[in-house]
């Protein structure tokens, strides 16, 4: 086949290649923040998540690569060792034949490294998968919550012009209406919070708490005091941070609000493998805990509170 063939004028895909039980964290972290960054599902190809019911698998599969001007590798710790390294020799395995057909089709192909140093060996890679050693890598820690967000940035990057690409956050915010709150949950929200009963739920809470001289820049469901996830939410807006508890009924059963101004310090502290914790320091003294948070959303949280 033509490199040509079945191809869009300009490919804007990313293609997340990578192994369920070796790296599956890093590529649900990755297909995250790479949705945020893209605007859209549309330009992300990630396994049967890109594949809609009664869909031919292969050749979803075959024009997911087609379609996407960057495949990323993803190679975990066991890359080189037994039975991956078998797995990646056989002809029918999916994970080679997507990074070959990559390879044909003239795709840029980007590895990195899960939880490793080093690119394996060539002499324990099949012969036809050794051009990857000679590829300019990147590297993903478990432990580093700005990994993953750093190199979606880069990807972003690396589509052509026309991509579209990611939409920015809003510095100046957006007001609080209902139709200018329901865009903005669809767009800050990512994909296992999409569910239409807990945006109508989170838009209901934001139009309770935010005044009408509110504009809001980010908001996460998260947890406080150890509550179940989900307990309460995070608001931040152009000049205030407000912390909302809610009761099993979902009615608000307390707020904190403070200042943005009277910020100190905003840490980090990933906790699961997908989740992190955000500690919001102020300049009198308090500490406010805000719990099992995405780590994109932790991240991005994180920022927005820095002086």
């Amino acid at each position: 086949m033509a490199a040509s063939d079945n191809l869009h004028t300009v490919r804007c895909g990313v293609f997340v290649n990578y192994r369920r039980d070796d790296t599956g964290w890093a590529a649900k972290l990755l297909a995250d923040a790479l949705r945020r960054r893209l605007g859209s599902s549309a330009n992300l190809f990630i396994d049967n998540r890109s594949i809609d019911l009664g869909e031919a698998f292969a050749e979803a599969l075959k024009d997911g690569v087609r379609r996407s001007a960057v495949l990323v590798v993803l190679i975990g710790p066991r890359w080189d060792e037994q039975p991956l390294v078998a797995r990646l020799a056989h002809p029918e395995d999916w994970v080679r034949r997507e990074v070959l057909m990559a390879r044909d089709l003239g795709t840029r192909v980007v590895p990195v490294l899960v939880d490793r140093a080093t690119v394996p060996a060539e002499g324990s890679l099949p012969k036809e998968l050794r051009f990857l050693c000679g590829l300019q890598a990147t590297r993903i820690w478990q432990n580093s919550d700005r990994d993953v967000d750093m190199f979606a940035e880069q990807i972003a990057a690396l589509l052509p012009p026309g991509c579209g690409g990611a939409r920015p956050l809003s510095t100046d915010g957006v007001e609080r209406t209902r139709g200018a709150l329901e865009r903005f949950l669809k767009y800050i929200l990512p994909p296992a919070q999409q569910w239409r009963g807990n945006r109508d739920r989170l838009l209901d809470l934001a139009l309770a708490v935010l005044s009408p001289n509110d504009r809001l820049v980010f908001l996460a469901p998260a947890r406080i005091n150890d509550g179940p996830r989900g307990s309460a939410t995070v608001f931040v807006t152009s000049t205030d941070v407000v912390v909302v508890e809610v009761d099993e009924s979902f009615l608000i059963a307390g707020e904190i609000r403070f200042a943005r101004s009277l910020v100190r310090r905003a840490e980090t502290v990933p906790t699961l493998p997908l989740f992190a914790d955000v500690f919001v320091h102020t300049t009198a003294g308090d500490r406010v805990r805000l719990q099992g948070l995405f780590r994109d959303q932790a991240r991005q949280l994180a920022d927005r509170l820095r002086p």
